[in-house]
């Protein structure tokens, strides 16, 4: 009589590329999902840095006076808006601002820069 040698199961060979296949997927989803996530992370932060951008320019054009450069902090974003004189009026009542804010954090100090240009109240009343 003749003996049967059945094969059933894996070899130790395709279990250890199986592992190796699967931990070489393991690596490339964890990769991704940790990317994404420094993205989402970044993204957030430079709509917090231009929310600050907007409301300190808009907050700070109404204040009479000559052109200035003011820095600040908010929400753990530093922020520093310099203001340049265009041009004048010949009655010297109003002044054409070209205002510049860099807002960011300590890690990355220039998230967004955002340039406007308005007219500013120089005569106080």
């Amino acid at each position: 009589m003749k003996q049967r040698c059945s094969q059933e199961g894996f070899t130790l060979i395709e279990v250890l590329v199986a592992l190796v296949v699967t931990s070489f997927l393991v690596t490339i989803i964890l990769d991704g999902a940790v990317t994404a996530k420094s993205r989402q992370k970044n993204q957030l932060l430079q709509n917090r840095a231009l929310t600050i951008a907007h409301s300190q320019i808009d907050s700070l054009r109404d204040i009479p006076g000559p052109p200035s450069n003011l820095k600040g902090e908010q929400d753990q974003l530093i922020w520093t808006l310099e203001e340049t004189e265009i041009a004048r009026d010949p009655r010297e009542a109003f002044v054409l601002v070209e205002a510049t804010i860099t807002a960011g954090s300590e890690d990355k100090p220039k998230l967004v820069t955002l340039q406007k240009r308005y007219l500013k109240t120089l005569v106080v009343r």
